[in-house]
């Protein structure tokens, strides 16, 4: 059988991007499958059954293949980093849907692009001067710039830009005019909205905002859907850890259902939850949680366990500090009383060794196990 090869421009005029290209793109592709009677691979809602249909089975994968490379290479490598580990075309096509697609209830952009250049300009020199009752006018009069991308900001949107300069009044009003749906939308990287407030924000009113409209930001993960679930990327609480944002991460942290954290598919979340807060010096958070799953004392991550992150920072430790020589001449000149014999608190050592070697797990034999 003669080999064929195609190429990408074939197919489409111009490969998949992103959001800016998806609906040309989404045109060309499903023409290209439908003329080649591939479209019904994408369409179907269930593949034949092997044992029973073998020939029926055998001709389906082959144009599914077809169909999935076709996909594939009319994709730039950035997109398609999302599809390589998959196997159908449907799949394929749902997935770069959910990364690239409006929601069907967002307002329709006006045809004419001046237009709509010039009035995204004008709202985004609102936001940034703070004119917010022009801000608000021209988001009632134009409803789409709620779901207008920023080329200089990659994929991100007029939404985010409010989020980085913090109005939470124009924020409200950018809620008010998404749907629950919209709010969950990610963008290429997997990241919602609310991974980026975590990530550049110490407001937690801004997240409390959009936690009120959409909770299930705060247990999503952010990165591809074909990458494992115990490997896919971090929930916000871990993006506000790793920013070193100790409000935030005390909000999202009590807000994030703690049955979420102890499941046995959200161990790494977890871990790295620890980790991060013990990195930072927030015991609270990592005593917490350690508390509700002690066995994430000695879960690794990239090598590491908790016990041992926490042994790598002796400041933490007042043994393992010295003073400076301020504290030092300080220290020197308190007269501090010696305290008598009737003050004395005496242990037997061995029996409380022997109830230690009795308990289980505890976070003070984590600690004294370090020392």
């Amino acid at each position: 059988m003669e080999a064929h090869n195609i190429c990408s421009s074939a197919i489409v005029a111009q490969v998949l991007t992103g959001k800016d290209n998806y609906e040309n793109w989404k045109a060309c592709i499903k023409n290209y499958l439908w003329v080649r009677d591939l479209w019904d691979v994408v369409e179907q809602t269930s593949e034949p059954s092997q044992p029973e249909e073998e020939a029926e089975f055998k001709a389906w994968s082959k144009r599914n293949v077809a169909a999935l490379h076709a996909i594939q290479i009319s994709c730039d490598p950035f997109m398609l980093s999302f599809l390589r580990n998959m196997t159908t075309a449907k799949d394929a096509w749902k997935t770069l849907a959910r990364l690239c697609q409006v929601p069907e209830d967002a307002p329709e952009i006006p045809e004419d692009r001046h237009v709509e250049r010039k009035s995204t300009a004008e709202f985004l020199e609102a936001i940034r001067t703070r004119h917010l009752e022009k801000a608000k006018k021209l988001l009632r009069a134009n409803p789409h710039l709620a779901y207008t991308g920023i080329r200089a900001m990659a994929d991100l949107t007029i939404f985010h830009f409010a989020i980085f300069e913090g109005q939470l009044e124009m924020i409200d009003e950018f809620v008010s005019t998404m749907s629950k749906e919209h709010l969950g939308m990610v963008d290429r990287g997997g990241n919602t909205v609310l991974h980026y407030v975590a990530l550049c924000s110490e407001n937690t009113e801004i997240a409390q905002r959009l936690i009120t409209k959409n909770e299930e930001l705060l247990t999503v993960k952010n990165g591809a859907e074909d990458i494992p679930l115990d490997r896919r990327g971090d929930i916000p609480l871990n993006f506000a850890c790793l920013a070193g944002h100790k409000d935030m991460t005390h909000y999202l942290y009590n807000m994030t259902t703690p049955g979420f954290l102890i499941e046995e598919e959200n161990k790494r979340q977890a871990v790295l939850v620890v980790h991060r807060c013990i990195s930072n010096k927030w015991f609270d958070v990592a005593l917490d949680l350690l508390r509700r799953r002690p066995q994430l004392a000695f879960a690794k991550v990239d090598g590491m366990n908790a016990v041992s992150i926490l042994s790598s920072q002796p400041s933490a430790f007042p043994s393992g500090s010295r003073l400076s020589f301020r504290q030092r001449c300080i220290y020197s000149c308190l007269n501090v009383k010696q305290p008598t014999s009737e003050d004395d608190v005496r242990i037997n050592t061995y029996e409380v060794q022997d109830q230690r070697q009795m308990t289980n797990f505890t976070t003070q034999d984590m600690f004294c196990s370090v020392t």
